[in-house]
């Protein structure tokens, strides 16, 4: 092997001589600067993170409880919070529907709503069991 400093501060040296007008003193980026560039990489990373999740909610629900897509959207919050508590139609069994009303209390049919649940998990065809429901809620 070869020493090639030599050779390297004259390449450098020539550099310069040649590109003397054209050349600007260092400047350190400005703080705020990188921090904006970390907070875009941070927003398009989460960004990407919700849709997956998004995704992999909706593909379970079509799985488990796929009335539940033909009536009511599945990204609301009061449908986020119901699903994180109720994620499986068998979960709504027990339910008597003033109660499952109480929890749905930001629609203004929300009676009515908790009925249509109330009937469509009842008759749904989804296949649910334990871990299907921790599957849904790890996407909540």
């Amino acid at each position: 092997m070869t020493k090639t400093d030599k050779i390297d501060a004259i390449a450098v040296c020539r550099h310069l001589m040649y590109n003397l007008n054209r050349l600007h003193p260092y400047t350190p980026p400005l703080y705020h600067l990188v921090e904006l560039k970390q907070l875009s990489r941070d927003y398009n990373s989460n960004n990407q993170i919700i849709t997956k999740a998004k995704g992999e909610l909706k593909r379970l629900l079509q799985m488990f409880f796929p009335e539940f897509l033909k009536h009511f959207k599945p990204f609301s919050k009061w449908t986020l919070d119901l699903l994180y508590d109720f994620p499986l139609p068998s979960d709504y069994k027990g339910l008597h529907i003033e109660s499952l009303a109480q929890r749905i209390r930001s629609r203004s049919n929300h009676v009515e709503q908790a009925k249509l649940i109330k009937y469509i998990a009842k008759n749904s065809i989804g296949n649910p069991n334990n871990l299907n429901a921790y599957l849904i809620n790890l996407c909540l």
